[in-house]
């Protein structure tokens, strides 16, 4: 696990805070624009052996 270096890296309270019940968080990921990255990494790892 990971901890602060110094004691400069103190928590803060959230200013603007939304609550909202019955919601369901949707991902911050493109899944097929991800999905292509990686079938063109593995075709260029691929092309390079």
């Amino acid at each position: 696990f990971f901890a602060p270096e110094d004691d400069q890296n103190t928590p803060r309270i959230a200013e603007d805070l939304q609550l909202s019940q019955g919601m369901v968080e949707s991902s911050n990921v493109d899944s097929v624009k991800e999905m292509v990255r990686m079938i063109e990494a593995n075709r260029a790892y691929t092309t390079m052996q």
